[in-house]
């Protein structure tokens, strides 16, 4: 790894913890910041923008959950990676193809808390632990410019499973460039009877 990919690979870390913070603090300042969580428009058509075969019908076998990939996987290795997208008010980050993805063991904050997905109930270093940054890049490793928040059921508590390779993997940062996304479906509500 030379020097250039060295740095770019501090960058993007250093972005993933910013993110991460930086959402967290808007949130608290400025509770309504946390309720914008509808999609936001793009200039360009996303159908444009994304891989044609980024999003999958069927899970990927041998997922691996958040925290255990965070203590077991290396930085450069293939991963399959199951969570839930969370751990801040606003999981996604604007302009760009990144999201946050949350250990499942972690539990949703469902009492007085209008933003369940980010896990208010819990302490924050139990967070950060169980957290992953998920990006789809642009081929040259660099995230997306577009908003990808509300794109095929990409939304705060939806359950994914991403397939990629591990950009980054520090102590407190753990970064995967998504080559597929797999959506799980959310159960249907059933009709009332007449």
């Amino acid at each position: 790894m030379n020097s250039s990919q060295r740095l770019h690979g501090f960058l993007l870390a250093m972005f993933a913890l910013a993110m991460v913070l930086i959402l967290e603090h808007s949130a608290n300042q400025n509770p309504a910041y946390a309720l914008k969580t509808g999609p936001r428009k793009n200039p360009l058509p996303l159908t444009a923008l994304l891989p044609g075969d980024l999003f999958l019908k069927h899970p990927p076998p041998n997922a691996v959950e958040v925290r255990a990939a965070r203590e077991t996987v290396e930085q450069g290795a293939a991963i399959v990676l199951r969570g839930r997208i969370g751990g801040v008010p606003t999981p996604f980050a604007r302009d760009r193809a990144l999201f946050l993805l949350a250990d499942r063991k972690l539990k949703l904050c469902t009492e007085g808390c209008r933003t369940p997905w980010d896990y208010c109930c819990e302490a924050k270093q139990t967070i950060l632990s169980n957290l992953a940054t998920i990006q789809i890049s642009d081929g040259n490793g660099r995230p997306l410019k577009i908003d990808i928040q509300g794109v095929n059921g990409l939304t705060p508590a939806a359950e994914v499973i991403v397939s990629g390779t591990v950009i980054q993997r520090t102590r407190n940062v753990f970064v995967v460039d998504a080559r597929n996304i797999y959506v799980k479906p959310r159960p249907r509500r059933s009709l009332p009877k007449n």
